[in-house]
């Protein structure tokens, strides 16, 4: 069983001297992410019609860039040496950054529906009757009603959320049998989530090793390889990731400020508020990035080590 702190040290110790590149990557994606999702927020309001292919060529560019970021952190692992050349060339391997993370997104979202339908469905069901009652759809004479009736500028759009909101949650604690179950489901969304984020996690290693030693594991592979190399590991992986909580804690401190700031009046735009602690959080774990990043390749060394020792995998199924 691979060491947390072990593969926390080593990360350390290879980054001495070899932070700058991973740093410099660590700011371009974050300066770019930032900017894109900028962008987004202003077509979805101009234009929300190039929204969605808006939105895809976001994905593509930060697949790439998140890509390009582990391939140079597993550069660093395996050769010791890292280099800016080193994240252009990340950059150009365009295919097993789309696919992967189209795949990996894809199958994702799959496991998620699971819970996410029946979320939808139980939902809907005392938001309907809620716009219903609020609506006085029952008391309506459809032969004479006029079109006009339900014109926006005939209602007080805050007041018709509110009550609607009101009916949700008179309904709710009315047939509470519904509300458990909705909680059991959300909470069943965040352990499938987990859990399969957690088992196709070392895909995105397998791939950029590939990348890396011109080898050609396709993506599909990759992600099998990945359920393999995870396979009776998932907790020890989780209590990994929940040990970066006080990095990132602290990494966000700032924002602490931001509230205090807001609370003086001194920034008086909650736009603008939500704008900051967003870019902020953003700026702080983006510093992290190379530290973490550079862990989790360490830990990709670790089981696929194990996996080789226990027999489980040989090094040709990473061929």
């Amino acid at each position: 069983m691979f060491s947390i702190n072990q593969c926390k040290l080593q990360a350390k110790q290879q980054l001495k001297g070899n932070t700058g590149p991973l740093m410099n990557a660590s700011l371009i994606m974050f300066a770019i992410s930032a900017m894109l999702a900028l962008t987004n927020s202003r077509i979805s309001q101009v234009m929300p019609f190039m929204t969605f292919s808006f939105r895809v060529i976001q994905f593509c560019i930060t697949s790439i860039l998140g890509f390009a970021l582990t391939y140079l952190a597993m550069k660093l692992v395996k050769t010791r040496t890292s280099s800016f050349t080193d994240y252009q060339i990340g950059l150009t391997k365009i295919k097993p950054a789309l696919l992967g993370n189209l795949w990996h997104t894809l199958f994702l979202t799959l496991w998620k529906l699971i819970f996410i339908v029946p979320i939808s469905i139980i939902i809907s069901i005392p938001f309907s009757i809620a716009i219903f009652n609020v609506l006085d759809l029952g008391n309506i004479d459809w032969t004479t009603v006029d079109p006009n009736r339900f014109a926006p500028e005939n209602f007080n759009i805050e007041e018709m959320s509110q009550n609607i909101l009101n009916e949700v949650q008179q309904f709710f604690e009315t047939h509470y049998v519904l509300a458990i179950l909705l909680g059991l489901l959300f909470i069943g969304l965040a352990i499938i989530t987990i859990i399969k984020g957690i088992q196709y996690s070392q895909m995105f290693m397998v791939l950029a090793e590939s990348a890396l030693e011109n080898k050609k594991v396709s993506v599909p592979k990759a992600m099998n390889l990945s359920k393999e190399l995870t396979k009776g590991k998932k907790g020890k992986l989780f209590v990994f990731y929940l040990s970066f909580i006080g990095w990132i804690s602290l990494a966000c401190l700032p924002v602490f400020i931001l509230a205090i700031l807001k609370e003086s009046h001194v920034l008086e735009s909650e736009m603008l508020f939500t704008t900051l602690v967003s870019l902020t959080v953003s700026l702080g774990c983006t510093l992290l990035l190379p530290y973490i990043r550079t862990a989790f390749v360490n830990v990709y060394g670790f089981l696929k080590e194990e996996a080789v020792n226990s027999g489980k995998l040989n090094l040709e199924d990473f061929e």
